[in-house]
């Protein structure tokens, strides 16, 4: 934890008892943070990878079908 000692101290004591346990957060914590992020997402218009490839993986709306043509 160099960087959070050097540049975050009052934040040391947090980190260390947050994952002294796991390195990884709870799953209340972890639902609880991604329910914040889509909130300041949706309220900031900042889209994720997963929304920009959903538009690019589904046609426009107003395209028509073209038909099917022969291959041989």
């Amino acid at each position: 934890m160099p960087f959070l000692e050097k540049e975050f101290p009052q934040l040391v004591e947090s980190y260390r008892e947050r994952f002294k346990e796991s390195a990884f957060l709870s799953a209340p914590y972890r639902k609880r943070l991604s329910q914040l992020m889509a909130r300041l997402r949706q309220k900031y218009g900042i889209r994720t990878d997963y929304d920009r490839y959903r538009e690019r993986s589904q046609p426009a709306a107003d395209t028509q079908p073209q038909e099917q043509m022969n291959l041989f």
